[in-house]
């Protein structure tokens, strides 16, 4: 099956200096190697509950709470076009490694351990994108809520 992703996030004149996406997978049961061989790819940051982790240089190592899968476009796709980077996401979790039947077991995974999936689009600058009701269509069907980040700029 061969699933082509097309988006069309509208733009302005006034081009944002800042966009990308972030897809985050959480749960007390996540197991972060679990993750990383059903997407083929390794993540921004990963860890499972308990673990003892650092979010900052200084910041101080603490017990994490629960299990986090976190990856992050902005330093993946090169393009300033928010369409490539919600594409590449989208791709991640409709069809994993290029295989849309590894694309079942995502989703029974997230289903089995009680996991929670997140897209969150990130604009600063410009004004705030709105997505064509056919993506958000296809968002509905997939098991992760959508938030749009969104800072003017001014």
């Amino acid at each position: 099956m061969n699933t082509a992703i097309m988006l069309a996030i509208s733009s302005t004149k006034s081009e944002p200096t800042v966009r990308f996406a972030t897809f985050r997978v959480e749960g007390d049961r996540l197991q972060p190697d679990e993750i990383t061989a059903l997407l083929q790819i390794t993540p921004t940051t990963a860890y499972q509950k308990g673990e003892k982790v650092k979010f900052g240089p200084r910041s101080p190592e603490v017990i994490a709470n629960t299990g986090v899968w976190f990856l992050s476009t902005d330093k993946i796709i090169p393009s300033t076009d928010l369409n490539d980077h919600l594409r590449y996401v989208l791709k991640l979790a409709l069809s994993p490694g290029g295989d849309p039947m590894l694309s079942l077991s995502f989703h029974d995974l997230l289903k089995k351990k009680n996991l929670k999936a997140h897209l969150t689009i990130f604009v600063h600058g410009g004004k705030k994108p709105v997505l064509p009701p056919s993506l958000e269509a296809m968002l509905k069907t997939l098991p992760m809520d959508v938030q749009i980040d969104f800072d003017a700029g001014e």
